[in-house]
């Protein structure tokens, strides 16, 4: 084996073997004494195999492991790894809601400045707050609609109760959001997905591609939802030169069929390359069929941008989609 070793391997040259294999005899007899020695008393290390098999199962079985099941325990915390990673694979990147979470279980252990939140996702360019107080959620999430496609909610089953879950499921859907998917991951840990009610659990999906001499507009889709009186749409603009666009204003109309007009709501050119949700409150409209329109107008002087390609008597009013309001 030497021979071999010195030969393949270069470690020990062959015209020094001899000196070699004199100064490891003793290691070797050493060795081979202290094998003979453990083989000797096979019998007795069985029985310290077995001692010490017998002392772990009464140990398990006598000790208080409360300690260690205890909510500083990872088995009893919500899996923010498992969280991270179903964010990270979700088509649209989630912002991330924690309910009743204690916000020192987004520190590692020892409270060192570098937290789980920091690791799991900041990092990650993924939004992570936790709240204390549905109020508190309400009042976030309602800034957050407008330009959040998708927000997740979790909360542990062994803190939150049945009446706040459905709390939560309540705030959301008034806000403009669907509930889409229940994920339960580790002991007791709920994530609820929530989307736009204008994307239907779907991937967010182009219907219309617009321009006027001032911006490219896209737009996303519409849903009415009769319970709360409201129209959604969700769309989508960016400038198409350097020109100042700060005074323009976007009017959309529901327009009937003898085309009148019953409902409206202007709002300004804000979150450029961003989807945006806004809703418009159809309480007061009659049943009947709709046209959802679209009006790029200066604010300052009213002249209307006419959109391009369109033809008609009415080239500054587009025409999104039609709503059924039964």
């Amino acid at each position: 084996m030497l021979t071999l070793i010195a030969e393949y391997s270069g470690f020990i040259r062959l015209e020094e073997m001899r000196y070699h294999l004199v100064v490891m005899l003793p290691f070797t007899l050493t060795v081979t004494v202290g094998l003979y020695g453990l083989y000797s008393f096979r019998r007795w290390l069985g029985l310290i195999v077995l001692l010490w098999i017998i002392a772990g199962a009464v140990f398990q079985q006598t000790t208080d492991w409360s300690k260690y099941v205890d909510w500083e325990y990872a088995h009893k915390e919500a899996p923010l790894q498992v969280i991270s990673r179903l964010a990270l694979q979700a088509e649209q990147q989630p912002t991330i809601i924690g309910y009743r979470y204690r916000s020192i279980l987004l520190k590692w252990p020892g409270h060192i400045n570098y937290t789980r939140r920091i690791h799991y996702f900041e990092l990650r360019d993924i939004v992570l707050e936790v709240f204390h107080d549905i109020e508190r959620i309400e009042n976030y999430v309602r800034n957050k609609t407008i330009t959040e496609p998708s927000i997740w909610a979790f909360y542990q089953t062994s803190t939150v109760d049945a009446a706040e879950a459905a709390g939560i499921e309540s705030i959301m859907d008034r806000l403009g959001y669907q509930a889409c998917e229940t994920v339960e991951i580790g002991i007791d840990t709920v994530i609820r997905q929530y989307a736009w009610q204008t994307l239907n659990c779907q991937p967010q999906q182009l219907q219309a591609n617009h321009q006027t001499s001032a911006i490219d507009y896209q737009f996303y889709g519409a849903k009415l939802d009769a319970a709360d009186s409201k129209l959604y749409f969700s769309d989508q603009w960016a400038a198409r030169a350097d020109d100042d666009i700060s005074g323009f204003q976007m009017s959309y109309q529901l327009i009937s069929a003898d085309w009148n007009k019953v409902a409206q709501l202007d709002l300004p050119l804000v979150h450029e390359g961003q989807p945006r949700l806004f809703s418009i409150d159809i309480a007061n409209v009659p049943p009947g069929h709709y046209r959802l329109m679209a009006i790029l107008y200066d604010k300052h002087s009213g002249q209307r941008q006419n959109w391009l390609n369109r033809e008609g008597d009415l080239p500054a009013m587009l025409n999104l989609t039609d709503i059924n309001i039964p």
